[in-house]
C-alpha cells in the first residue's frame, strides 16, 4: 500500500485545511478499505467547533479511468493525540464503511476532504507533521499514515 498526497489550501494562515488523497494497492491481494484508516496529523490552534467534509471521491485503475466513491462511505474525525509531538497534537482520521469497499491490485481511492470552522480562528498549518506546501502536485507522502485494522502501520511514519 503507498499513499499519496496533493495539498489543496496551502495558505499557512487559514480558517480551513485540507488535501487530497491516493490510497494505492500495490500488492497482488485485495484490500478492503473498511479495514484501514488514515491519519493527517497536525497542531490544533482553532478552539471552535471544526466542520469536517469529504468534497468528492473516486476509484479506479491507477492511470486509468475512475468512477465516483461514495463520500458517505468515507468518516472524517479530528482527535486529540494521547502523546502530543512537537509538530503535531492532532489527527484528522479518515475511515471507510460500506461493507463490500474492496479495493483490487492496481487500484487507487482518491478523496478531497476539508476541516474549517467558521469563527475567523486560523490553523497555522507550516509547523504541521503532515502538511507540504510544496506538494502541488501528487506524490508519495510518508507523513499521512494509513494503518491496518487500527493496528499496524502499513504507510507512512508516525510523528
Amino acid at each position: 500500500m503507498v499513499v499519496q498526497y496533493k495539498v489543496e489550501i496551502s495558505a499557512t494562515a487559514t480558517s480551513a485545511i485540507g488535501s487530497q488523497f491516493w490510497i494505492v494497492n500495490n500488492g497482488s491481494d485485495p484490500v478492503n478499505l473498511d479495514d484501514l484508516t488514515l491519519r493527517y496529523y497536525m497542531t490544533n490552534e482553532v478552539a471552535a467547533t471544526l466542520i469536517k467534509a469529504i468534497n468528492w471521491a473516486n476509484v479506479g485503475a491507477v492511470a486509468g479511468p475512475s468512477t465516483g466513491f461514495p463520500t458517505g462511505n468515507i468518516g472524517v474525525n479530528v482527535m486529540p493525540m494521547a502523546m502530543p509531538a512537537p509538530s503535531a497534537d492532532t489527527y484528522v482520521e479518515f475511515s471507510f464503511s460500506g461493507g463490500n469497499n474492496m479495493l483490487a491490485p492496481g487500484y487507487r481511492v482518491q478523496f478531497s476532504w476539508t476541516v474549517q470552522n467558521f469563527m475567523s480562528q486560523s490553523f497555522d498549518q507550516p509547523g504541521d507533521y503532515s502538511f507540504n506546501a510544496a506538494a502541488s502536485a501528487q506524490t508519495e507522502w510518508k507523513n499521512v499514515v494509513l494503518m491496518y485494522q487500527g493496528q499496524s502501520v502499513v504507510w507512512g511514519i508516525e510523528p
